[in-house]
């Protein structure tokens, strides 16, 4: 997996770049062998605060452009 953030305008962009289908466990590693589902997941970035680290609240829908 690759993963790159960017920061313009005010906010946070990440990009993160893996194969759609992996040989592992599919128990710990979603396969992403359907492009007409929706994903759902969530981010937590660790920021090295003491206090206060940032965290996102809801869930982001990953769909695939057919």
């Amino acid at each position: 997996m690759e993963a790159f953030g960017y920061w313009q305008d005010g906010q946070w962009t990440l990009e993160i770049k893996r194969k759609l289908v992996t040989e592992d466990d599919p128990t710990l590693d979603r396969q992403f062998d359907n492009l007409n589902e929706i994903y759902y997941f969530g981010v937590t970035v660790f920021d090295n605060a003491q206090i206060a680290h940032i965290h996102h609240t809801g869930s982001i829908k990953l769909t695939f452009q057919q």
